[in-house]
């Protein structure tokens, strides 16, 4: 019995000891950690597969549902709606000006995709898991949608085009993240994980396999023109000093992309500023680059002063806003959105506040946009709020969700994932 004791002993003792040399090797790379490495970060992700209702929980509904919901400001004369979509399911809800929604659009992601294969998950999901990150509305009603699931790696379940009626008229498979846009010619432009293998010359380090960023080119009908991997492109730029940021950030998720627009005028002054590129907001480096997306090429690239950012816009003055989620320093929280010259980088407008005057805070997602007017429309998601200062920095309209979900019985408020105004006169349908 004594020696059976000391078996348990020794063979325990032993296989701490076999444990605590993987850990250490994991974190230098040294042997044996080539080997062990993909089945540590294959039980990660089961991990994370069977945690996923959890995960859901802390990362779609995060706020605390407020005193006041629905529409909380109106002092707008303008007859505008806003649509927008949250975290809380697939409905994009269109509001008049008084708040009421007039019209929503309807997804069923399960529908929609009879083949739902792509969805890496070690169960079928359920429509409950999943929501909308982005939309683009046109003038007749049509809509696309990005839908995106919590607690799947790659995240980004994919687009789909619904008509008026929540028709499916397209589908595309792909796991876009994040952001889209659509050029002038209808040609439609998205951010899109893959999985990589293969490591690049500017960071030997990196860990593999990782999620690498690629911008997608799809036509009218939802069908795949090209795919541009953004570190190739980097690496064969003149900008591939880039990417020795990563070292700062070594993860598997390097470049975390998460902004795309097209630049539909050209500005004669400045070089990139030209119709038909691409402006990007490469949030893990801090970085704005600029793509071609003819030529494949980065034609420009710089460092941002701000941390972590989302929405990098180009306004009609030729300046510069983003949604800066860590960089202010000035108050007790780290959110603000700023307006900057692209040329010197002097910051021309800040806004910190929330539409209570609250500081704001909203460490993922935001987003902004700057009327012809010179009025602001603000995304501040985490509050599960969105509004409009005039240029005064008067909040003139203001609305929160009064959607919520109870988790461990607390009311919780959805993340507003994207929102836009429209003049009411522009919607035909």
């Amino acid at each position: 019995m004594g020696d059976l004791i000391l078996k348990i002993i020794i063979g325990s003792l032993l296989a701490f000891c076999l444990l605590f040399y993987g850990g250490v090797s994991m974190e230098l790379g040294i042997f044996p950690s080539q080997y062990i490495k993909k089945p540590v970060e294959t039980a990660g992700a089961v991990r994370k597969l069977f945690e996923i209702d959890n995960y859901n929980d802390l990362t779609r509904w995060v706020g605390h549902v407020p005193k006041d919901t629905g529409l909380i400001r109106n002092t707008q004369t303008q007859d505008t709606y806003t649509l927008y979509t949250s975290t809380h399911d697939t409905i994009a809800r269109l509001l008049d000006h008084n708040g009421e929604v007039i019209h929503n659009w309807t997804l069923k992601f399960n529908e929609a995709w009879t083949d739902t294969s792509h969805i890496i998950s070690l169960f079928k999901l359920t429509d409950f898991y999943f929501y909308l990150r982005d939309f683009h509305l046109y003038d007749n009603g049509d809509i696309v949608l990005m839908v995106s699931a919590a607690g799947i790696t790659p995240w980004g379940a994919g687009l789909v085009k619904l008509d008026k009626y929540s028709n499916v008229l397209w589908t595309y498979s792909g796991y876009v993240n994040n952001d889209f846009d659509v050029g002038t010619d209808g040609t439609l432009y998205t951010i899109e994980h893959r999985l990589r293998e293969t490591g690049f010359k500017a960071v030997p380090d990196q860990p593999l396999p990782f999620l690498e960023d690629n911008i997608v080119l799809l036509n009218k009908s939802g069908e795949k023109i090209k795919m541009i991997s953004l570190i190739d492109a980097l690496e064969n730029s003149s900008y591939s000093t880039v990417l020795e940021r990563i070292n700062d950030n070594i993860c598997t998720d390097p470049t975390h992309s998460n902004s795309i627009k097209y630049i539909k005028e050209t500005n004669p002054s400045i070089p990139w500023m030209k119709e038909g590129y691409l402006l990007i907001s490469v949030r893990n480096l801090n970085t704005m680059v600029v793509l071609d997306p003819h030529s494949e090429e980065i034609v420009y690239a710089m460092g941002l002063p701000s941390r972590m950012q989302h929405d990098i816009d180009l306004t009609s003055q030729g300046t510069l806003m983003l949604f800066d989620n860590q960089g202010d320093t000035a108050g007790e929280e780290h959110t603000r959105i700023i307006e900057f010259d692209p040329e010197t980088q002097k910051i021309l407008w800040t806004w910190d506040k929330d539409a209570q005057g609250d500081e704001l805070l909203s460490n993922f997602w935001g987003a902004q946009e700057r009327y012809e007017n010179g009025h602001t429309f603000i995304l501040n998601p985490e509050k599960g709020q969105f509004f409009e200062l005039d240029n005064n920095n008067n909040v003139i309209w203001a609305y929160t969700t009064p959607l919520y979900r109870i988790i461990k019985e607390e009311a919780r408020i959805p993340s507003i994932t994207s929102a836009k105004r429209f003049p009411s006169s522009q919607l035909n349908f």
